[in-house]
């Protein structure tokens, strides 16, 4: 499937018979993709195939009815297919703004897959109209095929892109359906609030793996006080802060010891152990094995980093 790409939004309601009538043959059967950077911008009343935001730099605001949503760097926000907003950028420093709209056939193909029911609920629940911190990998995949289209590149790299785009999708809706499914609040409303502030608390872990990150700072993070950051970060995601990063540090620490020729002793040092027995402690409870058994017992397999 082609992606095209756009530097300049389609005003759809002032666009001319035989200009809609364009825009609706390539959404129909392309990936459409809109970079618009700019310090003032309003992009009139629309609607399309389920789509993904991203700003790169800066905020846009979305609007639907009576409700707005603000886009921020590395916040990714999903829009259900044929629902209709708006959208706005007003800040003093130019935006970087980026859009993916997929054409309907290709989002029934995805919820067709062996992985449709995640997201699918997620589609269908208020989480999927929130904007949502998303963790690096994610956002830096949104980037590189922005800067791929910009570039123009071959189709096959495209191809390949858009694949890992899917899974990228598929694990973000997984994540994010057991965390919201796990915060037990009285109303949706609250218990989005809270999911979207823990989500920036955990993004902060994901900036700071390597050094040292407080209770306080992480609670500052998610405008909670130090006892109620705790709880509800654990409930949300199976686990305290601090074995969060734990978990972290030893995805970082597998994959050195696996592709690279590092001591033992470097890689503690590389993923933030100043202490090295507490770094062979961690290996040790996380993965089962030593670290240096580890190493010798897989010397092939590679490993997704988290962070």
């Amino acid at each position: 499937m082609r992606a095209v790409l756009f530097q300049e939004a389609y005003q759809a309601e002032s666009a001319s018979e035989r200009e809609r009538n364009r825009y609706a043959r390539l959404f129909s059967s392309n990936i459409v993709a809109f970079r618009l950077k700019a310090r003032k911008l309003d992009v009139e009343p629309h609607s399309g195939g389920f789509s993904l935001k991203v700003v790169f730099s800066g905020l846009e605001t979305y609007e639907f009815g009576d409700r707005a949503l603000a886009v921020r760097p590395r916040e990714v926000l999903f829009v259900r297919e044929n629902e209709i907003y708006r959208s706005s950028i007003s800040t003093n420093a130019p935006t970087d703004s980026f859009s993916l709209f997929f054409p309907f056939a290709f989002y029934a193909r995805a919820i067709a897959s062996s992985r449709n029911a995640s997201l699918q609920r997620f589609m269908d629940s208020a989480a999927s109209s929130v904007s949502l911190s998303a963790k690096p990998q994610f956002t830096d995949l949104l980037q590189r095929i922005a800067l791929e289209l910009e570039h123009r590149s071959f189709d096959l790299l495209m191809d390949e892109l858009v694949f890992r785009l899917k899974l990228a999708v598929h694990d973000h809706t997984d994540d994010i359906s057991a965390a919201y499914s796990r915060i037990t609040l009285q109303t949706q409303s609250r218990s989005l609030d809270r999911l979207r502030r823990l989500m920036r608390a955990r993004e902060r872990l994901h900036d700071n793996w390597r050094g040292p990150v407080t209770l306080a700072e992480l609670a500052a993070e998610a405008c909670m006080s130090e006892f109620h950051l705790l709880r509800s970060f654990t409930e949300a995601f199976g686990m305290t802060p601090s074995r969060y990063v734990e978990q972290l540090r030893m995805a970082h620490a597998q994959h050195l010891l696996v592709q690279s020729r590092l001591p033992v002793k470097a890689i503690a040092h590389t993923v933030g152990y100043a202490n090295f027995p507490a770094f062979c402690r961690a290996f040790q409870r996380v993965t089962g094995n030593p670290a240096r058994l580890f190493r010798c017992s897989q010397p092939f397999q590679t490993f997704e980093v988290s962070a």
